[in-house]
């Protein structure tokens, strides 16, 4: 066994190896470029963009690129991606009940919107990507910096869409390793499409610090640590493509996970949560002409069952149900040299929750409590948002757009109004610069407003989250390689906050600020006919401040990611790293900086079978995953598989 400054020591050998070596290479012409400047985007200016011409930061992975991380599904494929700070409470970024993973840019924790094929996903301020398998993946665009101009709420960091497959390839993965198994199939069917996947995974070590809890436990103050317990997910994508205009796609999730609370020294179970998450989403997408419209619908259900091995006879359990219902029109056309973009939002929103709690101290006092009803409560809202594009000459535009937004409830009417002005600069064939400012918000979430407990109080009186972001980029393509740098300022309002208002109770209040002021550099570059790299650096100072108080550090202000990539024949490979350091913890203290590194390595068999393995957490290190609570990374583990084509 390595000690721990020996694996501190390679993990520094490695990162660095990774994302300096490959510069003193001479570049050679590539007969599949890994990287490609000159890729179409649809998501930044919601129609179809070279990346050169599109003023804002653009990366876009195809299911290849992801796949090579090593990751099942695309929560855990992205914690390697340009700038982005990935935190996870579980296994392959599972979900601890409202406690989700996160991908975090430009150090705003609530404001990523996820979107696949340009619908949002976000579910009551959250997002559940562990829940997508990469088998429907096309592709991923995403777009750091403020978005809520075109897309609404929740992108006040930044966007990511996922774009699914119009066609599949007909396939069977079969895998396993050390943390359990992964099955998934692919079939097209003339115009129907269809995705199976089902995985399993048994019961984690220890992932948190031992903490004390004052109300588990027969008679006192029990010492525990958290771990997951078996995990079994079930995920089903059909499709049909009614003609090139219009298709149909339905996703189902299932989620059945155990939370499990285990006595620090005798590593006893004194406390059982299981849990049961399901997620559906259908969309209707048609194509008419310049027109473009959506009929969305997104629901979940999280039913959740806890058990106390000191009163089996008392179970408690919650359920609650979050849904969206919409549509989405866009209308695009030209008037001479401008291009013009219109469209209209409009969604439901409803939320309820029951549950039945234990309440009191440990021992004796520990009893159920009476049912709780939250809801259900519902909401609307209405967006009208548009776009102007204007050549200024030859070489620059001018991008004007803006939203208006209306949420309206029985708690009460919300308005927001978002401007945006940006601008791109050809300044020759291979590169370009811009300029990007404009106001976002975030709307509070179901929860935040209506829930009520015995450790909660609502806050219907709640106000949207206000930013005013500010960018200015450069892109270059030159040979073989591609330059993007990225100069940005965030200023957010009224940021919500848990607030103690009581020896017992919580309560949400736009009661923070926050501000961030950062550098973002990315290199890529393809070797020769066999090597590629990738290398990213992000600089900033994200500070929060509670009311009139003084400006205080949050998350960390340094990020390094890289890659370094082997094609050869039917080999090809992977080496995956993202250092994360200056960190400080939810209470402003020092936190270790974190280094996940990944092996990815596949050979192809033959025409239809490929063989892959794959190593997550290389180094073996105890990472703290996250940014309160210390959730710490699994220990290394290798899974291997195989795919075959028919």
């Amino acid at each position: 066994m390595l000690k721990k400054d020996s694996k501190k020591k390679m993990g520094i050998l490695l990162a660095v190896g990774c994302m300096l070596l490959p510069f003193g290479a001479q570049a050679e012409e590539a007969e599949n470029p890994e990287y490609e400047m000159e890729q179409v985007n649809v998501t930044a200016l919601r129609h179809s963009m070279k990346n050169l011409d599109t003023p804002a930061d653009i990366k876009v992975y195809s299911v290849e690129q992801l796949k090579r991380s090593g990751a099942t599904n695309v929560a855990e494929a992205l914690k390697f991606a340009d700038g982005i700070n990935y935190h996870s409470m579980g296994p392959r970024g599972q979900a601890f009940s409202s406690m989700t993973s996160k991908l975090i840019m430009r150090g705003v924790e609530s404001g990523t919107l996820v979107m696949v094929n340009g619908v949002a996903q976000n579910l009551n301020g959250k997002y559940y990507l562990e829940q997508i398998p990469l088998e429907q993946v096309e592709k991923v665009e995403i777009i750091k910096g403020a978005g809520a101009v075109l897309y609404g709420s929740d992108a006040m960091g930044g966007v990511i869409n996922i774009i699914t497959k119009k066609s599949l390839e007909n396939s069977v993965t079969v895998a396993g390793g050390t943390v359990g198994q992964d099955y998934s199939m692919t079939l097209q069917a003339g115009k129907a499409g269809f995705v199976f996947g089902h995985s399993y995974y048994g019961e984690t070590g220890p992932l948190t610090d031992s903490k004390a809890d004052k109300s588990i436990g027969a008679s006192g103050t029990t010492n525990v640590r958290n771990s997951f317990g078996d995990t079994k997910k079930d995920s089903l994508l059909l499709q049909y493509q009614f003609n090139d205009n219009t298709r149909l796609q339905y996703n189902y999730a299932k989620s059945d996970y155990n939370v499990r609370y285990r006595e620090a020294t005798s590593n006893n179970l004194v406390k059982n949560w299981n849990y049961d998450d399901v997620k559906n989403s259908l969309q209707l997408e048609h194509k008419a002409g310049a027109w473009n419209h959506k009929v969305f619908w997104n629901q979940q259900v999280i039913d959740y069952y806890g058990v106390e091995t000191a009163r089996p006879n008392k179970p408690e359990w919650s359920s609650s149900k979050n849904s969206v219902f919409g549509f989405d029109s866009q209308v695009a056309w030209s008037a001479g040299a401008n291009n013009l973009l219109a469209g209209m939002t409009m969604q439901r929103e409803t939320y309820e929750q029951t549950a039945r709690k234990l309440t009191g101290n440990a021992g004796p006092a520990r009893n159920l409590g009476a049912e709780t009803k939250s809801g259900p409560f519902g909401r609307n809202q209405y967006a009208v948002y548009g776009q102007w594009d204007h050549p200024l000459n030859d070489k620059s535009r001018l991008i004007l757009s803006a939203r208006q937004q209306l949420l309206a409830s029985e708690r009460g009417d919300y308005t927001a109004f978002c401007p945006q002005i940006q601008t791109i600069t050809r300044i020759d064939e291979s590169s370009s610069w811009y300029t990007n400012a404009g106001k976002s918000f975030n709307m509070p979430d179901f929860s935040a407003m209506y829930y009520d407990s015995d450790k909660f109080i609502a806050n219907p009186g709640l106000k949207p989250e206000t930013a005013y972001n500010y960018e200015l980029g450069y892109k270059k393509q030159s040979g073989n390689g591609e330059w993007r740098v990225a100069l940005f300022k965030t200023d957010i309002s009224d940021k919500l906050r848990s607030v103690k208002v009581s020896a017992t109770k919580s309560q949400t209040q736009n009661a923070d600020k926050f501000r961030n002021l950062g550098i973002e550099v990315s290199y890529n570059e393809k070797l020769s006919k066999k090597f590629s790299y990738g290398v990213s650096a992000s600089v900033s100072n994200p500070q929060f401040k509670e009311g009139g108080g003084q400006w205080e550090r949050t998350l960390g202000r340094i990020q390094l990611t890289g890659s370094l990539n082997y094609q050869c024949g039917a080999d090809s490979a992977r080496l995956s790293a993202s250092y994360f350091g200056d960190r400080v913890d939810s209470d402003g203290l020092g936190r270790r900086p974190m280094l996940p590194v990944n092996l990815h390595y596949a050979h192809q068999l033959n025409e239809m079978s490929t063989l892959f393995f794959d190593v997550d957490n290389l180094l073996n290190r105890d990472d703290i995953t996250t940014n309160s609570s210390a959730y710490y990374a699994e220990p290394r583990s290798y899974r291997f598989g195989m795919t075959t084509r028919f």
